[in-house]
C-alpha cells in the first residue's frame, strides 16, 4: 500500500493535467475551476485503476519496481549537479 500512496500523489498531478485538458478542449482557453469536488470522481477512477493494476501485476512486482524507478529519476531531477560530478 505504500506504493499506492506514492502513486496516488502522482494521480493528483494527473487531475491537474485533466483540468488543463478541460480548459483547452475547445482549442481556446476557458477557465475551469480546479477543485476537489470537480475532480473527485476522476481521481477515484484513476486510483481504482491503479489498485486493479497493482493487484493484477503483484506477482511481477511491477508497482514496486516502478516506484523505485520514479524515485531514482526524481533524484536526477531534484539534484542534477550531484550526479554530474560523478564522472
Amino acid at each position: 500500500m505504500q506504493s499506492i500512496a506514492v502513486f496516488s500523489s502522482s494521480f493528483s498531478y494527473s487531475n491537474q493535467i485533466d483540468n488543463c485538458l478541460d480548459e483547452w478542449q475547445t482549442g481556446e482557453h476557458v477557465d475551469v475551476q480546479f477543485s476537489a469536488a470537480a475532480y473527485k470522481n476522476k481521481f477515484t477512477a484513476h486510483l481504482k485503476r491503479l489498485e486493479d493494476f497493482t493487484e493484477k501485476t503483484k506477482d511481477a512486482n511491477i508497482v514496486s519496481r516502478l516506484h523505485k524507478h520514479l524515485l531514482k529519476m526524481a533524484k536526477y531531477v531534484l539534484f542534477p549537479f550531484r550526479f554530474w560530478y560523478r564522472f
